[in-house]
């Protein structure tokens, strides 16, 4: 048998240029920039292992995504609402990492990774990062149609949804530039 899938995106190009958002009005300092753009990097390693379906790969990428978040320097942060949301917010990007790593299967993986998906869309827009862009994609056809973000430092999409079947399926929904 075969199946007809369609993208049912409102737009699949990378035309953004109503999207770009200056994100921090300041910058992280040295060592605090640097633990973040790692920890990003980490993501992005989840994010590809995910997008090739590669579930061993996905959870070696997800403890060193761990072990990063671990290290960033929140001392370094000087405001306390910033400092206990980002806290909490890696607490709860903890857990889903370990519900990541506990997912034999693909699509259990790709629920925990939607979550962190988000929160680290939420923890980097509160904390910054330097000299970045990244783009925030969105697959509408993720989970039965109800969709989902994922964060990439590509303009080319490349879903992690749908990444061997229909790979380029998505818009930008937002491009921040750091």
């Amino acid at each position: 048998t075969y199946s007809l899938s369609s993208c049912h995106s409102s737009s699949t190009s990378n035309n953004d240029a109503d999207n770009i958002i200056p994100v921090s009005k300041t910058t992280p300092n040295t060592s605090l920039a640097t633990a973040m753009d790692t920890t990003l990097a980490a993501y992005y390693q989840l994010k590809d292992a995910i997008t090739r379906a590669d579930t061993a790969e996905a959870n070696t990428t997800a403890i060193t995504l761990q072990t990063t978040l671990d290290s960033i320097p929140l001392t370094q942060i000087k405001n306390d609402t910033v400092v206990s949301f980002a806290k909490a917010t890696i607490s709860s990007m903890a857990g889903e990492i370990l519900g990541l790593q506990g997912e034999a299967d693909i699509q259990g993986k790709l629920s925990e990774f939607s979550m962190i998906s988000d929160m680290l869309y939420e923890l980097i827009k509160v904390v910054g990062l330097k000299n970045q862009t990244v783009y925030r994609y969105f697959c509408p056809m993720a989970f039965d149609n109800k969709g989902a973000y994922w964060l990439s430092n590509e303009k080319k999409i490349n879903n992690p949804y749908y990444g061997r079947v229909m790979p380029d399926c998505g818009e930008v929904k937002e491009t921040m530039k750091f």
